[in-house]
């Protein structure tokens, strides 16, 4: 099941940005991993995954994010009044961690990669890295529910 969720998000990663009809104009920002910090036009605005009201008027705006162990990225992306823009943004991975119990967030394929390493050599690193690939797997799912109840409002 989470091999299937994991294929659509990575699918919908494809498109660099998406629009749908809404009645206010909103910005959808969304990183690959995910918490990364959130500047609109230079102001500080919080962690992805985040749905932004459009000031009315605006046609463009500067979307800057920024992840620790990754290097920032900025774009200028064009808003439609009336629509969600979906922006989303993917950090390349980082070296992987010398230590299984590392905090950072990674992807269900980073952890696949050191299960596959690990073997069955240590089972409490490989009960580690399945609550970690666990976690992730629910928190894109959580970050795609939010903007499922955000864009039905």
């Amino acid at each position: 099941m989470s091999a299937i969720v994991l294929s659509l998000m990575l699918l919908r990663a494809a498109a660099e940005v998406q629009t749908r009809e809404t009645p206010t104009t909103r910005l959808f920002v969304q990183t690959t991993p995910p918490g990364a910090a959130i500047k609109l036009d230079g102001k500080a605005e919080g962690t992805d995954p985040k749905v932004f009201v459009v000031p009315p008027g605006a046609t463009k705006m500067i979307v800057e994010v920024e992840l620790e162990g990754h290097a920032s990225q900025r774009r200028e992306v064009a808003v439609q009044g009336g629509r969600v823009t979906r922006i989303e943004f993917l950090f390349e991975p980082s070296p992987p961690a010398k230590s299984v119990g590392a905090r950072r967030s990674l992807e269900p394929a980073e952890l696949d990669a050191q299960r596959a390493a690990v073997g069955d050599r240590d089972p409490e690193a490989l009960h580690e890295i399945a609550v970690q690939r666990a976690q992730a797997v629910l928190q894109a799912a959580k970050a795609e529910y939010d903007l499922a109840l955000e864009l039905n409002k």
